[in-house]
């Protein structure tokens, strides 16, 4: 039992196509060779319909992912991959329901080809973490769905787009990203999807890559604002770096702090129990001064 594939050959000679893997496997790490012959490409309906695969690494020598190659693997939650993949055919992540998390290293500059293909074939919430020539990014992208209303006395069918996730896709073009449309798109997001806004948030402030000092300030006043709908989150799914993020910069007010500590407490997260009790000896202790400095701009001066 194992990977299954086939010789194929193109213009620059034989190379191998994964087509399948036989048996149960829940992480996937495709190799670069195999019987000498790089391997370039992953088949049509490769691991379509699996329930079993819930992490995907592909070698920076596959340059192809067929049609419908992860469709519908529904446990699937990261896929690690590199931009040398140039032919992304439809359907290769859709249905892919569990999907949160794409790593792709970029080894040309200016090339978002398949950051925009992948973004196109799944309507979920996406969260890139994108290692470029010029530095590590992270982009959280919203979830958007299709709605269709029947007119029958026009005797048509009106097609709609709702969500924030459509108008965050369109910031991703072939050859660059529109960081200034992507992070003015955040006011409505906050009104549509907090799980995305939060990560969005963290993300761009975390990795300010093209980052305005307008736009950090609006990220970093809704983080402090929302505090109290940050924290359960951020803590609900272990995440150490965003809790130590928000204590390094001094962005947790005093008020949300006793129900932050019980809940990671509770859920037993010893490091972010700690990092939350430290926090608060260091500013709230007493005749420690509890004041912050929040004089940021508003979500409206975007």
């Amino acid at each position: 039992m194992g990977l299954q594939y086939q010789i194929r050959e193109n213009r620059n000679g034989p190379f191998m196509e994964i087509t399948g893997y036989e048996g149960e496997i829940s992480l996937l790490k495709i190799p670069s060779a195999i019987q000498g012959l790089p391997v370039q490409s992953i088949g049509r309906h490769a691991f379509d319909g699996r329930k079993d695969l819930r992490e995907i690494y592909l070698p920076e020598s596959v340059q192809s992912l067929g049609s419908f190659c992860f469709y519908n693997t529904r446990s699937l939650e990261t896929i690690s991959l590199f931009d040398s993949v140039e032919d992304y055919y439809d359907g290769a992540i859709r249905q892919c329901t569990g999907l949160r998390e794409i790593h792709i290293t970029f080894r040309k500059k200016d090339n978002y080809s398949l950051l925009k293909s992948m973004l196109g074939d799944n309507e979920r919430m996406l969260r890139f973490y994108l290692s470029l020539p010029e530095g590590d990014l992270r982009l959280t992208f919203p979830p958007y769905y299709d709605s269709y209303k029947e007119d029958t006395m026009a005797r048509a069918i009106h097609h709609s787009l709702n969500g924030a996730g459509f108008s965050y896709r369109e910031c991703v073009m072939r050859r660059s990203i529109d960081f200034r449309t992507y992070d003015r798109s955040f006011s409505r997001v906050i009104y549509d999807n907090y799980e995305a806004a939060i990560d969005i948030a963290l993300d761009r402030l975390m990795y300010p890559l093209q980052l305005s000092d307008q736009a950090a300030a609006v990220y970093e006043r809704y983080l402090v604002e929302t505090a109290g709908q940050v924290l359960p989150y951020l803590i609900g799914r272990g995440d150490r770096a965003g809790i130590r993020f928000l204590t390094d910069r001094k962005m947790i007010p005093r008020e949300d702090l006793a129900d932050a500590i019980r809940l990671s407490s509770e859920r037993k997260e010893a490091e972010i129990c700690a990092l939350l009790m430290e926090y608060q000896n260091r500013y709230f202790a007493l005749h420690a001064s509890a004041s912050q400095d929040l004089d940021l701009f508003s979500l409206e001066d975007l």
